[in-house]
């Protein structure tokens, strides 16, 4: 009988003070989680994921199975996220691998899901050539396949941890998929990006082929992911294919880390969170890996294709510094050995219902507390106020520009049938109406039918006294200039010194005509 012989290792890193990756290890299933979205809400999402996947392929251990599977983890995450405010934009990667068969043992094969940059390799021992099955869902490597950037470039670019793919963002995810045929000269490794930053592909195909088992290839590679630094979460997933005498369903199932203790009632809480931008992006697997490839058809989907739906979001995941144990907890997998098929560990076993003592054993994700303030508010806090300031005083300063304006404006305007001095603008400036200052004794019956109209507009002036002269010049303007177009009487026959001789009223009249239109211009 064709199984798994799996191992897995995880470490927290000297960065870190918590591990958000999770693996899992069976006789016919292997996976790797890389959570993200603040201090809980990645190892929510990726224990979330793990428990998801494997509760789902326990229903059907197919090609289609496991693809549903996978689409199921993301779901699940997604409906956490939606469910608990605190969780919120939380999201995790998925690399899981798994042995089918089609009713017999004779032609087993391996089927690979991807989503994120957690990896899948393949080592040819005989060879010893390593070849990277998946392709990384991120901002930089879509910026390497489509030459933009060098792998080199892209190691040290500034936005090589940006995703552009993660369960648990969108109710539905791209999937890629591989389906692999398997010898006994392949060795498979899963890994979080813990591991793949810090070691090149060199070293991790001469460490994976001079390890005799895969609990010796796992504890060096977390070792020499350490020794080079350590920055990140490391986790590492080795198996190899070998024949076995128990049924591979019946294998104990392994989570690294084992999930925590279930406490009496899960507190609420609101964690620091990582926010998603959904955008489309199209998923591109890898083509060619090193083993062959069994040609299948799956429903809506070929070998080496990937699974219909919509495409995934990008997913920034937080790159500082912890604070907390420098170390972390160094949890590694044992030698898997085969149960019976009714076991309790089996994974072939009859699910308990929820109320049995199995069930109430199954891990309890607990929620954090609530978080207590964090420097970034006190900081939003500032801005606000500031922006609050700054707009007061802009508006104070402008409502005084327009007060200052009105209060320095007269003009000469009519209240009634008499002349009246008005402080402000003619009509007014926005609420700010036109105060009478004063009411001449000049009435209508003084002026020009034509200096009636000009006032009842309004005639500005550039200061109080201005409009006061004005008001002076106005009195008596109908009489002066009825007197200024009176004739001029002459006896006939007489001169006036410099005038011709005039021998009636009309023709003195004509000489000096009465002049039409407002006088105070002219007074």
């Amino acid at each position: 009988m064709t199984v798994l012989r799996a191992a897995a290792e995880t470490h927290t890193g000297y960065v870190r003070s918590t591990n958000q990756d999770l693996a899992l290890v069976s006789g016919d299933l292997i996976a790797v989680a890389d959570g993200m979205g603040g201090h809980l809400g990645g190892e929510v999402a990726s224990r979330t994921a793990i428990e998801e996947l494997l509760n789902a392929f326990v229903q059907d251990r197919s090609d289609e199975g496991i693809v549903m599977a996978a689409r199921r983890a993301n779901r699940a995450v997604w409906r956490k996220s939606r469910v608990d405010r605190a969780l919120h934009g939380m999201g995790t990667t998925l690399t899981a691998a798994a042995l089918v068969r089609d009713g017999s043992d004779e032609h087993p094969h391996l089927v690979l899901v991807n989503v994120g940059d957690s990896r899948a390799y393949v080592l040819d021992r005989g060879t010893r050539e390593l070849r990277q099955l998946t392709d990384d869902h991120s901002v930089v490597e879509e910026m390497v396949r489509q030459g933009e950037l060098s792998p080199e470039e892209a190691a040290v670019h500034p936005h090589r941890h940006v995703l552009t793919r993660a369960l648990g963002i969108e109710p539905e995810v791209a999937v890629d998929v591989w389906s692999l045929q398997v010898d006994a000269t392949a060795r498979f490794l899963l890994c979080s990006d813990g591991l793949t930053n810090e070691l090149k592909d060199l070293e991790i195909a001469e460490i994976l082929a001079g390890a005799p088992s895969p609990e010796e290839a796992v504890g060096e590679l977390v070792g020499r992911a350490l020794g080079h630094g350590g920055m990140d979460n490391v986790t590492v997933v080795v198996a190899d294919v070998v024949q076995g005498t128990g049924d591979p369903a019946a294998v104990d199932v392994q989570l690294i880390p084992p999930g925590p203790s279930p406490p009496e009632a899960p507190v609420l809480g609101t964690p620091e969170l990582t926010e998603a931008i959904p955008i489309m992006e199209p998923p591109s697997p890898r083509a060619g890996p090193i083993v062959p490839i069994r040609p299948r058809q799956l429903d809506g989907l070929s070998s080496g294709g990937e699974l219909p739906g919509q495409a995934g979001a990008v997913l920034t995941r937080s790159r500082l510094r912890d604070t907390g144990n420098a170390s972390g907890p160094d949890t590694r997998a044992n030698s898997l050995a085969p149960l019976e098929p009714d076991s309790p560990g089996a994974l072939g076993a009859p699910r308990e219902p929820p109320g049995s003592a199995e069930h109430q054993a199954r891990p309890v994700i607990l929620i954090p507390p609530r978080r207590r303030p964090r420097e970034k508010d006190h900081i939003l806090t500032l801005r606000v106020a500031l922006f609050v300031v700054v707009l007061v005083g802009l508006l104070a300063g402008t409502a005084g520009a327009v007060i200052w304006f009105d209060q320095s404006s007269y003009f000469v305007g009519m209240d009634g049938d008499a002349v009246a001095i008005y402080q402000g603008r003619p009509g007014g400036i926005l609420w700010f109406k036109p105060q009478l200052l004063e009411t001449s004794q000049v009435s209508a019956s003084q002026l020009l039918s034509s200096t009636i109209s000009t006032l009842r507009g309004g005639v500005p002036e550039s200061s109080l006294k201005a409009a006061e002269d004005l008001v002076r010049r106005l009195r008596n303007e109908r009489r002066n200039a009825l007197a200024a177009a009176a004739p001029t009487t002459t006896v006939p026959g007489t001169t006036v010194p410099g005038r011709r001789p005039s021998s009636s009223v009309a023709g003195a009249a004509a000489q000096s005509p009465a002049p039409s239109g407002p006088l105070y211009g002219e007074l």
